[in-house]
């Protein structure tokens, strides 16, 4: 997940926590902490409105610190200054240069509009996982099964859709998206800005030149805010059976979402990944043995 959308969640955690604590904390160490909602609301009145210029600033030097953040990781980790995905050090690209290549002929960049439409196809659709025979019988959707636009694409990794892989987390989304209409808190605060934030940041890899797993975490700040919204609402129901009836149809939800994602990181760690060691690739090999003769599997 890249460090732009943590410390956007963690400035919305700590102005939420503010609202609860700002009234005469005694410990030292939660003073310092919450010391920009301090300066924001001076008057230790949670319920009443900052200055308007503190607000500006706040939002800016926030913008500063993630522009900060950003250019600080791109430089220690691949020595640019706003390139945070260089071709010339994509692994896939390095072993086919051609394609490097025609890459800087073309002058393409690595977010492409052309793209869009083949890769909310593969981070949306349901169906976007394959079922094997052998443990652990759901995984990700390996590139030779993926149907991708060669001219659309620079590579392929495995991947699986959002609404397969974490379907309950959806479901409270797009409930905590309808939920959010409404108004929130005494004196009607919206949770429109850091939504509107969350989606359009973590949609940008819908234009990337690559289809992978490791980009549906973009998306886990808008399913981390939206989810609680869902969640609330479904605890705010006035009628019990109502939110029994939820809660027994999101316990199986859960159980797939837990059991996909923990297999799925399973088998990153010890097949898909590059580098890993033939140790790591023989316990893996032992642990599917063990599960198809015992549990159930072709052998």
């Amino acid at each position: 997940m890249g460090s732009g959308p943590v410390l956007a969640l963690a400035l919305l955690a700590l102005n939420i926590a503010s609202r609860r604590l700002l009234l005469k904390p005694r410990s030292r160490v939660v003073r310092w902490l919450l010391s920009p909602a301090v300066w924001l609301n001076p008057s230790n009145d949670a319920d009443r409105s900052a200055p308007p210029f503190r607000h500006a600033a706040a939002a800016a030097g926030t913008v500063l610190l993630v522009v900060a953040v950003y250019v600080g990781v791109n430089f220690a980790k691949f020595r640019t200054i706003v390139d945070g995905a260089p071709l010339n050090l994509y692994l896939p690209i390095l072993s086919d240069p051609q394609q490097l290549q025609q890459q800087q002929e073309q002058h393409e960049g690595v977010l492409r509009p052309a793209n869009v439409r083949t890769t909310a196809h593969a981070y949306f659709a349901p169906w976007n996982f394959l079922i094997v025979r052998n443990y652990p019988w759901v995984i990700l959707n390996i590139p030779r099964y993926t149907k991708v636009a060669q001219e659309a694409k620079v590579y392929v990794e495995p991947n699986a859709s959002v609404t397969a892989t974490s379907p309950l987390l959806v479901g409270l989304t797009l409930l905590g998206l309808f939920a959010a209409r409404r108004p929130i808190g005494p004196n009607g605060s919206r949770t429109t800005i850091p939504i509107i934030g969350a989606t359009v940041g973590g949609t940008l890899m819908l234009a990337a030149a690559g289809l992978t797993e490791r980009y549906v975490h973009d998306l886990f700040p808008l399913l981390a805010l939206a989810g609680a919204l869902g969640v609330n609402s479904v605890l705010a129901m006035h009628s019990p059976a109502r939110r029994r009836a939820i809660w027994l149809a999101a316990a199986p939800l859960a159980v797939w979402g837990l059991y996909f994602n923990l297999t799925c990181a399973l088998m990153y760690q010890r097949v898909w990944a590059w580098g890993v060691p033939q140790e790591q690739k023989d316990q893996y090999v032992r642990l599917v043995q063990f599960m198809n003769r015992h549990v159930g599997g072709k052998r």
